[in-house]
């Protein structure tokens, strides 16, 4: 009904998540998960192309300029978990929002077992760096929080009380853009998107080979992913970066 009412195709991606969200509490089926929903919304994706704003790629001075406006209270751990987990594992916001505790095992690596839409096992190993290290961040998150069970990324509020429900659909974007404002970036330019092309640009510029990166990433579509991101990396490698940093910042709100 709302794609017959020529609604904006981001609005009725709102719609389905509220209506995804409310069925989860109640304890039902998502509606959205359905055979039958994907086939109708796959229809109305491919006849109404989403009009948002083209996202840049995070490259790692970019993540490392993050990392050093994160603050180590709670709020930051947290963020700084999923930032540098969501680069190194080339995940989508929602599979961050899906992880629970289970999904992660450590050893000398950090190992994330992803579910839907894109099951894989993601292997990430220590960083060069500490500041930069995913592996030092979730662990770091998980023991200050002290979860042993549910949801990984949980909604924390203004007076720092940690809830036991995960992040809502929006949240990784907003928390993200809050970052990038606070390190001068033009957060508009940003979002969860960024994250996996900054990744695949990073492994594009050092030559690494595409098949391991489609398999770590989950993507089927070797060509597609060579056209879109590997085959372009250099545009981005060449492309002037200071006017993050010439241009007034606009003032977003932000939702946790």
């Amino acid at each position: 009904m709302l794609a017959r009412l020529q609604y904006k195709r981001k609005t009725m991606e709102m719609r389905i998540a509220a209506l995804a969200h409310v069925h989860r509490c109640l304890g039902y089926a998502e509606p959205n998960r359905t055979p039958a929903f994907r086939t109708i919304w796959n229809g109305i994706r491919r006849s109404r192309p989403a009009d948002a704003v083209p996202r840049r790629p995070l490259t790692i001075k970019s993540i490392q300029r993050l990392m050093t406006v994160i603050p180590h209270d709670l709020r930051g751990l947290r963020d700084r978990a999923m930032i540098l987990t969501g680069f190194a594992g080339a995940m989508m916001a929602n599979e961050l929002r899906s992880l629970t505790r289970k999904d992660i095992v450590f050893d000398e690596n950090m190992i994330i077992t992803v579910g839907e839409p894109r099951p894989r096992s993601i292997h990430i190993g220590p960083g060069l760096h500490p500041a930069t290290c995913p592996v030092q961040a979730m662990r770091e998150w998980l023991e200050v929080s002290d979860i042993h069970a549910g949801p990984v990324f949980r909604y924390i509020t203004l007076h720092g009380e940690l809830y036991d429900r995960p992040l809502a659909a929006s949240s990784p974007r907003y928390i993200l853009q809050r970052r990038c404002e606070q390190a001068g970036l033009r957060a508009e330019y940003y979002g969860m998107q960024s994250l996996r092309s900054g990744f695949y640009l990073t492994m594009a510029e050092q030559n690494v080979d595409i098949d391991i990166v489609a398999r770590h990433a989950g993507v089927k579509d070797v060509e597609g992913l060579h056209e879109r991101h590997f085959k372009r990396a250099y545009r981005w490698a060449d492309a002037p970066r200071s006017i993050d940093e010439q241009l007034p910042n606009r003032k977003l709100k932000w939702h946790e």
